[in-house]
């Protein structure tokens, strides 16, 4: 998935143009100075570096362990290889 994200920056220039509603400051922004593709750029390589393995999910909720709360934690297929991971905490009820 890192390796798709470094191709975000060639997407966004293709895809800038037809983004509504038209503006010149977009089109400044994205081809003469191209801050919006490598904020595009670093806004996905931070997240991706911010997500969370199940390993490390179980090791956060470890210490939140009771009776009477249950913690779920897996993993399901996204797009294409990529795996998008969850946490889900509910009460147990009596």
């Amino acid at each position: 998935m890192f390796a798709v994200m470094l191709f975000s920056p060639i997407l966004i220039l293709l895809l800038m143009p037809f983004i509504k509603p038209f503006t010149w400051k977009k089109l400044f922004w994205t081809f003469l100075v191209p801050l919006i593709p490598l904020t595009g750029l670093w806004d996905g390589i931070v997240s991706y570096l911010r997500t969370y393995s199940p390993e490390e999910l179980e090791q956060l909720v470890e210490e939140l362990e009771s009776d009477d709360y249950n913690w779920e934690i897996g993993q399901i297929h996204g797009i294409g290889l990529h795996k998008i991971t969850y946490l889900f905490g509910y009460p147990i009820r009596a």
